[in-house]
């Protein structure tokens, strides 16, 4: 396992064409935590985290877990996802095998939801996680990025499947609203077909995996929850009485 990420190193170095991907995100259920929140995660730290796997209409759901000796994340008999345990989760590029050999992957969702971990968007740099923009303490954050062969950078970067990202289930730290960089939810959907089982070969050299993915995981030191019920009915007493208010002084008008 370890040389095949030697071999993958090298074939990262690799120029390959650009081609479209689409990040968006989508507010969906807004969580809170009291944090901090650290941007410092390891791909060995991911336990809570499930990757549900689409092959058209089948699907199956993973549980993050070790692998082999220091190789961490999801695997099965049609599918392994995997990374070096003591490397940061956006440093590393994880490899993405499809080992279904009768039909193309079409979508992963990776779902945080029974964890502390937050998937943390932002740009795609050269430069190492910066400290300004988004939520406090969570660093610039990357935004997902895939390619076949080639590197997940600038100017490398290529998506030969025109894959669409979308996060959802925003993450606020409190008090603050949320800051729409932190979500709970990362869907990723590949086009022109999905993603074949068969490793791509260039220069005569075969890629140990179909694709290469990078996607940006910060934790919170606190956990992660929805607003419990007395929230909700604390905020709709609190907006009811503003429109009482305003209604009183427009009739005294």
């Amino acid at each position: 396992m370890k040389f095949k990420f030697l071999v993958a190193a090298t074939l990262a170095a690799l120029p390959t064409v650009l081609s479209a991907q689409t990040v968006s995100s989508s507010p969906g259920t807004t969580y809170y935590t009291d944090g901090p929140i650290s941007g410092s995660v390891s791909a060995s730290q991911l336990n809570g985290v499930t990757l549900t796997a689409y092959w058209g209409a089948a699907s199956s759901t993973y549980s993050f877990g070790i692998l082999s000796f220091g190789v961490y994340g999801w695997q099965d008999g049609n599918l392994t996802v995997s990374g070096l345990g003591a490397t940061s989760t956006y440093t590393l590029g994880w490899l993405l095998n499809n080992t279904n050999a009768g039909q193309n992957l079409t979508r992963l969702v990776f779902d945080a939801g029974a964890s502390n971990f937050l998937f943390d968007r932002g740009n795609r740099s050269l430069l190492g996680e910066g400290t300004t923009g988004g939520t406090l303490g969570s660093g610039r954050g990357f935004d997902f990025c895939d390619v076949q062969l080639g590197a997940c950078a600038v100017p490398f970067s290529g998506d030969q499947w025109q894959t669409q990202v979308l996060y959802t289930n925003q993450v606020a730290l409190n008090p603050n609203a949320p800051a729409l960089d932190l979500y709970r939810t990362m869907d990723v959907s590949f086009g022109n077909g999905g993603m074949s089982s068969t490793n791509p070969t260039r220069f005569g050299v075969t890629s140990p995996a179909d694709a290469y993915i990078k996607f940006d995981v910060d934790v919170s030191s606190s956990p992660v929850v929805t607003p419990e019920p007395s929230t909700y009915l604390l905020m709709a007493t609190g907006l009811l009485a503003v429109g009482i208010v305003s209604r009183r002084r427009r009739h005294d008008a």
